[in-house]
């Protein structure tokens, strides 16, 4: 129902409500339709323009009468239908008949023999030999037959295992065995390097002016310090964690 006045509860309470500004009355209706929890919703319009929109979540009591107001209660939805006044379900329609019995398979006949596509070839016999022709009677009788029979025809050819094969040819000579190659005599190790004396100065505050050699030498945690090494040769040489404090080194290095 809608009624010109504000929605009050039955201690002349508002109740809970949402608010929305700057609205028409229609979209006002739309919100509370749209929410499952608005009960009803009043809709204000002040005189400068503005507007106001109420949901309410709890079922008004009764309005309060006051101009630019209006209050709208939404209707109740209907029941659900009861299990009792529901028709009975609709039963299941019968299974169909089994399908008729398929007829006994024919059996098949036997297939006829395969024939070949061509007769084997038949050869005709070979001609006989004429026979001999008769002298004349003024002709002495000749002292051999008048012919000779043909001449028989050639053996077959014996089978390949009863061919007499040629005996294998005679394996040559062996020679006699090569010696063993000779290996060059092993070489030996090569000698190691002289040993160098000049390590035997390498100490804090030593002087190499007489020695000079320190090339490739292991020098590696010596301590030098104040050294004068101003001419030794120290090419390749290795001065890892070597004390050189105030020493004196030579100009190249």
């Amino acid at each position: 129902f809608a009624m010109p006045a504000q929605c009050r509860l039955a201690d002349q309470s508002p109740g809970v409500y949402d608010e929305v500004w700057a609205g028409s009355a229609l979209r006002c209706q739309e919100k509370c339709a749209l929410r499952s929890t608005c009960i009803a919703f009043e809709f204000a319009q002040f005189p400068r323009g503005y507007t106001r929109c109420e949901l309410h979540t709890m079922q008004p009591a009764h309005s309060l009468p006051l101009a630019g107001y209006s209050c709208w209660v939404r209707s109740p939805l209907p029941p659900p239908p009861s299990l009792s006044t529901m028709p009975p379900p609709r039963p299941f329609p019968p299974p169909p008949p089994p399908p008729w019995p398929l007829p006994p398979p024919t059996p098949l006949s036997p297939m006829p023999p395969v024939q070949p596509p061509f007769p084997p070839p038949s050869f005709p016999p070979p001609p006989a030999a004429p026979p001999c022709p008769s002298p004349p009677p003024w002709l002495p009788p000749p002292s051999s037959p008048p012919c000779t029979p043909p001449p028989p025809l050639p053996p077959s050819m014996p089978p390949p295992s009863a061919v007499p094969r040629a005996p294998p040819p005679a394996s040559p000579p062996s020679s006699p065995p090569l010696p063993p190659p000779r290996l060059p005599p092993a070489m030996p190790p090569p000698l190691a390097p002289p040993p160098n004396g000049c390590l035997l100065l390498v100490r804090a505050r030593a002087t190499f002016a007489r020695c000079k050699f320190l090339s490739h030498a292991n020098l590696t945690q010596a301590n030098l310090y104040r050294a004068d090494m101003s001419n030794v040769d120290l090419t390749g040489a290795l001065l890892f964690q070597v004390d050189l404090r105030e020493a004196v080194l030579p100009p190249d290095s």
